[in-house]
């Protein structure tokens, strides 16, 4: 009776632990679609660090298989183990046995999948995602508790194969079902946020691109990242205003991109809106905007802290409109660890405020004709802070 118990127990581990594993894998996808076309604001919840990052993940190459996301697959496929599971459970195929080593099959198909993506977390992305390890260990627990419910006869597993393609053919239908069924439901949600028309933009830009002229700009003056270490086949250069909404829709998108592509280097460029301290503009404003740039780069000159008070800013966004400057340096340099004075002194000098300057006069000789603006390997980019439109053109220059 103990023995049937903790069997019976096994089993309900399992199956809800595949449960647990399609919800995981239904957001996962929903967080794939929304990186791919631009449609994430501010920062995912399962980002902790530049190592534990779902951003970088899901933008990554390897999030899709022929078109498709990982994780759409691993919903179906987890769902498809319920099918199996239930079918097995209560007898509804000619042969229960068989069925149930069937279900262990899948099972263990999915464990394999889940160490090989792993490996490409570790070792290619160097980035894995939290959720995703999490449903990594889910398929390991469903695993675990399958193969002690069932205690499958691994001698079978040659007859099994072969019963698959002569009297049991419903299996592999079953399975084909899951890149079918992938496809269709990752083109109907894709459609629905009007991707054919993203696909649309990508090519026009791309044309456009190819039209423009070769800007030339200071690789030195901005904030620069790359996440690998061989020299860029890629540079983005973006302008952008810390008050402007659509650069702060950008920053993630354009950051998660760059990330996942290690030969990619992305520069941030301060392009305030205003005339205090771009020349680009005759009408001067309240100077804020210039001194959240000033900000900016002394929190880089003083510690190389320069993308966290990107961040920060872009982050509290809202309230730079209705806080002033001093309670928003205040902030900063409290969750930063800076010391208040140090910044504000840095301000004040005239190498930071004319490094700025400088910035925003590489835009206006570039013609800038609003912010976000982004430029891919030295030419100016419709759109190219939407994740599509960048992997469209960086295609094209492979």
């Amino acid at each position: 009776m103990k023995n049937t118990a903790k069997k019976n127990l096994h089993y309900y581990i399992a199956f809800i632990s595949t449960l647990l594993s399609i919800g995981l894998f239904l957001y996962l996808n929903k967080h794939h679609v929304d990186l791919k076309l631009g449609l994430n604001s501010g920062t995912s919840i399962c980002n902790l660090s530049d190592k534990l990052n779902c951003d970088t993940a899901a933008s990554s190459s390897y999030a899709e298989f022929f078109g498709i996301p990982m994780a759409l697959l691993g919903a179906f496929t987890a769902g498809l183990l319920l099918v199996f599971m239930l079918l097995a459970r209560f007898s509804l195929t000619e042969n229960t046995e068989r069925t149930e080593r069937y279900t262990f099959y899948i099972s263990s198909f999915m464990l394999i999948v889940s160490a090989a993506m792993a490996g490409v977390s570790a070792f290619l992305i160097k980035s894995a995602c939290p959720f995703c390890i999490a449903t990594y260990v889910l398929t390991l627990l469903t695993w675990i508790c399958l193969l002690s419910f069932y205690r499958p006869d691994f001698s079978k597993l040659n007859t099994d194969f072969i019963e698959a393609f002569t009297t049991e053919k419903w299996v592999p239908g079953a399975l084909l079902s899951i890149p079918l069924l992938s496809f269709i439901v990752n083109n109907m949600t894709l459609d629905s946020y009007g991707y054919q028309q993203i696909k649309q933009m990508s090519q026009d830009s791309l044309a456009n691109w190819q039209k423009e002229p070769l800007q030339s700009f200071n690789h030195e003056n901005g904030l620069t990242f790359q996440s690998g270490t061989e020299e860029a086949k890629v540079v983005l250069v973006v302008f952008a205003d810390f008050l402007c909404p659509h650069c702060r829709a950008a920053g993630p998108s354009l950051h998660n991109f760059t990330k996942s592509h290690p030969d990619i280097k992305l520069i941030f460029k301060s392009f305030p809106l205003d005339g205090t301290c771009n020349s680009a503009l005759q009408q001067k404003g309240d100077g804020r905007r210039c001194d959240y740039a000033f900000a900016t780069f002394c929190s880089e000159v003083i510690a190389k802290k320069g993308w966290l008070a990107h961040d920060y800013f872009f982050d509290h966004q809202d309230l730079l409109f209705a806080s002033n400057v001093n309670n928003m340096l205040e902030g900063f340099a409290k969750d930063s660890g800076l010391d208040l004075n140090e910044l504000k002194s840095c301000m004040n000098t005239e190498d930071v405020r004319e490094r700025v300057r400088l910035m925003a006069k590489e835009g206006e000789l570039a013609q800038i004709r609003g912010t976000p603006a982004v430029f891919f390997n030295g030419k100016a980019l419709n759109g190219g802070h939407i994740p599509a439109i960048l992997d469209s053109i960086y295609r094209a220059q492979k």
